[in-house]
């Protein structure tokens, strides 16, 4: 009895600790604000502004003239940090419809404070736009709070409800990423599509997979592993689904290119790709034609790594783990060996079989080299 509380005690302790880590994130510690709506018994408090959710809000609903409210929203950082930029998903970002029926925060100041002791404080102007907006601040002296006071709106259409979606600080890349996906996400294979997003989304992965070497590589690193298998399921997807106004071409190989030929990431790859292809099917010469096309991705960066005994600028395999290259190659055979059980057409049957042949070769080679 004594072992079964103390496995239950632990199971509880582990549940708030991923709880913790989900809600509060890397730099937020606490978010606190007396002033939330409660409505139909739910109640929108603060701790959705940091859930990484765009389903969720904060919402507050204004009883009179926003500029005689005392609307204050405080935010504990855990440690002392200089601030560079805050991300804002303004509104109630669930749907577009939404977004117009509930108010916005227009203007805003933002104080920032170390120990209590106020730092600066700057006054900033929303645009009112269905997006993410990112505020540059480039702040020079570390801070661990934030205080947000809202001084103007932009109303609902329907409602006096000020709601905001997310708020992000120092996180300007996996933040832009997150919300693109969030938006794309589970409503990709319906026939209901947010262009707008889709467009977004793909321009800024392309652009991630070429200037990525600029960037704090921690932000990368992070990014790719939150992000990198449904980024290579919604590439996958929409490109065998285009959306009349979003051009996939454009982006689709560069796009996978700077996501294979990372070998930290090419695993993920492969996983986004096998979900999809569990309801986009098998007999679709099309889709095998993209298949084909992304696993040679990967050995056209294997080639550039021999010839060049390393890491070619802007080509290779960055960070080349061994134990992590057969992995992706066992991920890559299980690409294959469902095609060949699944699919009635021979010529993909054939074609496949070509590409197992490489990868069984590559394989043998570095399981020798062990």
């Amino acid at each position: 009895m004594k072992k079964i509380i103390i496995i239950i005690i632990n199971i509880i302790i582990l549940y708030c600790l991923i709880n913790e880590k989900r809600i509060y994130g890397e730099i937020i510690k606490e978010v606190k604000i007396t002033k939330y709506l409660i409505d139909k018994g739910r109640k929108y408090k603060g701790r959705y502004l940091i859930d990484k959710d765009i389903n969720t809000c904060w919402a507050y609903r204004v009883k009179g003239d926003i500029k005689r409210e005392d609307i204050k929203i405080i935010f504990i950082l855990k440690k002392d940090i200089e601030i560079t930029n805050i991300s804002i998903v303004n509104g109630y970002a669930k749907s577009i419809e939404l977004y117009k029926k509930n108010a916005r925060i227009k203007d805003i100041e933002l104080i920032f404070k170390r120990d209590e002791k106020e730092v600066c404080r700057k006054i900033y102007q929303l645009k009112d736009i269905y997006d993410i907006q990112n505020i540059n601040i480039k702040l020079k002296k570390k801070v661990n709070r934030i205080d947000l006071k809202i001084l103007d709106i932009y109303k609902g259409s329907k409602w006096n409800d000020i709601c905001i979606s997310e708020i992000f600080v120092n996180n300007k890349y996996n933040a832009t990423t997150m919300y693109y996906v969030e938006r794309i996400g589970n409503g990709i294979s319906r026939e209901k599509r947010d262009k707008l997003a889709l467009k977004k989304f793909l321009s800024y992965i392309n652009y991630k997979c070429h200037k990525c070497r600029e960037y704090d590589s921690g932000q990368i690193e992070d990014l790719y592993k939150k992000n990198v298998k449904l980024c290579s399921q919604i590439l996958l997807e929409i490109s065998i689904n285009p959306i009349r106004g979003v051009s996939i071409n454009e982006y689709f190989g560069d796009s996978f290119r700077g996501l294979v030929w990372d070998g930290n990431t090419s695993e993920d790859v492969y996983k986004g790709i096998s979900k999809s292809l569990k309801y986009i099917g098998y007999d679709n010469s099309k889709v095998a034609d993209r298949i084909i096309e992304i696993l040679n991705m990967y050995f056209e960066g294997l080639e550039d790594y021999y010839k060049y005994g390393g890491v070619k600028e802007g080509l290779g395999i960055s960070n080349f783990n061994q134990k992590k290259h057969i992995e992706t190659l066992n991920r890559m055979e299980e690409i294959v060996e469902a095609y060949k059980i699944y699919s009635t057409n021979q010529k993909i049957k054939q074609s496949m079989n070509k590409i197992l042949e490489r990868i069984n070769k590559e394989r043998d080679k570095w399981q020798r080299k062990r």
